[in-house]
């Protein structure tokens, strides 16, 4: 019988190990349109004062071994390790780019409590663990009672109206609060307009 070693690999940071660098961004291999993505670059044995990123399609500000990257479209760039002093290609690093997920709204503290915020919804980008602005600039809200809907409104801003704060005050349990047709502004002038519903609460 023969006996192979066993080999463990344990990922600690989201990291892009080429030939001689480590490239490091927020998510995986992986940048995003319409934001400034942090990336940090090294190479063992030489100075964060001798490198220099830059990359195809993108606009690249930082020294050293820290960056801001800003993609102009999806695909793929490449990033480009330079030697600062003598402008030599030390490594190349194939980088996906990607739209950033469109968000999602919410109308509760967390998922258990049923706490109702009255300032309004929050919007916020999925599985995003970078921070980007987001500002809902209209919505439809509708109260459904027994599947008719006793209340409905254009709420113009990111906070309820006191149209809509009148109405929320006369729910009775049972009723549904429901969000639909959310616009949402980010950074950079980002864009979103979320069709359909895309937030309700159930009061008990």
């Amino acid at each position: 019988m023969k006996f192979f070693p066993l080999i463990s690999f344990i990922l600690i940071s989201f990291q892009v190990i080429a030939q001689r660098s480590i490239v490091s961004t927020v998510d995986t291999r992986t940048i995003y349109i319409g934001i400034e993505n942090d990336v940090e670059i090294a190479i063992p044995g030489m100075k964060c004062d001798s490198l220099l990123l830059k990359a195809s399609e993108c606009e690249v500000k930082g020294e050293g071994c820290y960056y801001k990257v800003s993609p102009k479209q999806p695909g793929f760039t490449n990033f480009y390790i330079v030697n600062k002093s003598t402008s030599a290609i030390l490594d190349t690093v194939k980088i996906r780019i990607k739209t950033l997920p469109d968000p999602q709204i919410k109308i509760k503290r967390g998922e258990i409590t049923n706490m109702f915020i009255r300032t309004g919804p929050i919007p916020y980008l999925p599985y995003c663990e970078f921070n980007v602005d987001l500002k809902i600039t209209e919505f439809d809200l509708k109260i459904v009672r027994d599947s008719n809907a006793v209340f409905q409104s254009l709420n113009i801003g990111s906070s309820y109206t006191p149209e809509c704060l009148n109405a929320i005050d006369k729910i009775i349990p049972g009723d549904m609060l429901i969000l639909s047709n959310v616009k949402i502004v980010g950074s950079n002038n980002l864009k979103w307009f979320l069709q359909g519903d895309v937030g309700l609460l159930k009061f008990y």
